[in-house]
């Protein structure tokens, strides 16, 4: 990618080498001797950070990498160290004026220049401000014929350009995916959600769907803690059965060192005596205040 756009807009051929020629200016990308003995390591950055840095007539680009994934095998969301790359998307940005909207033609603007004027000295130490950066947008159709860049699929390619997140991290409906139906609906039934006819939230029924639904009033809360206890000491998910629609691991309730406690889509608010004191009887239609009373809970 730097290679391919500092040649666009400079309008001069650039070579990749694996050590310094003298015969030209150098970009070293990555964590290598070169960049260790300018005084740079990764080790030092935050979480998805990188460097920029000018010194002793060369440019250092690095941050911390993967040492086996890269874009071109279109691994789910891109997920995994890339910092190095978003380092030189960044150094494209800012120096050589190459904008990415989107891949292809219309959407990546690259000027010709014939030159970059870079400042005598710079050290910049980039991380992002959000650590949780994606979006998904995968039902469309792709504006052109042309459907991969090098191997990498357009919309995976969008991802690593814009900087998107390196880490999943599980925020959503993480605790639908414990087999809590399976693990405890004939032995606690208390577990899930009283509906208003008596019965528990625990199967999909008809105009009920997203089951199971949970009393947080409940000792549940109790077996939410173990599963995670039991995550974060990097037991199997079969350890404690917390298996889900994803098969035999953790799947959307963890990732790397977060775990999920978010309820399912739909959230049904219950209906027993103890959740009645929060707000009510049970519900999934809430008004604001009602809202902020779970939310609070």
């Amino acid at each position: 990618e730097l290679q391919t756009y500092l040649k666009k807009v400079t309008d001069s051929k650039i070579f990749v080498v694996r050590e310094r020629t003298g015969k030209a200016f150098p970009i070293f990308l990555g964590g290598n001797s070169e960049a260790k003995a300018a005084g740079l390591d990764v080790n030092q950055l935050a979480d998805e950070g990188y460097f920029i840095v000018r010194s002793d007539n060369a440019v250092y680009i690095l941050g911390k990498d993967h040492p086996t994934l890269s874009p071109e095998q279109n691994s789910w969301e891109q997920r995994y160290a890339r910092g190095t790359l978003s380092g030189v998307y960044d150094f494209l940005e800012r120096f050589a004026g190459v904008r990415f909207y989107f891949p292809g033609e219309i959407g990546t603007v690259a000027e010709k220049r014939g030159s970059i004027l870079l400042p005598s000295s710079f050290h910049i130490v980039e991380r992002p401000d959000y650590i949780a950066r994606s979006y998904m947008s995968r039902d469309g159709e792709w504006y052109e014929k042309k459907s991969q860049y090098n191997g990498v699929k357009g919309y995976w390619l969008n991802l690593v350009r814009l900087r998107m997140e390196e880490v999943n991290i599980p925020y959503a409906h993480g605790l639908a995916h414990r087999s809590f139906d399976k693990r405890f609906g004939k032995t606690h039934p208390e577990y899930f959600a009283l509906l208003p006819n008596g019965s528990r939230y625990i199967h999909n029924r008809p105009n009920f769907n997203y089951a199971p639904q949970l009393c947080f009033s409940s000792r549940i809360q109790e077996e939410i803690y173990r599963d995670a206890v039991s995550y974060f000491k990097g037991e199997s998910s079969s350890v404690r059965g917390a298996h889900g629609s994803y098969g035999k691991f953790w799947g959307a309730a963890g990732g790397g060192k977060y775990f999920s406690v978010m309820p399912h889509d739909s959230f049904y608010w219950c209906g027993c005596e103890r959740c009645k004191k929060i707000t009510g009887s049970g519900s999934m239609t809430r008004s604001e205040e009602d809202c902020r009373k779970i939310s609070n809970f």
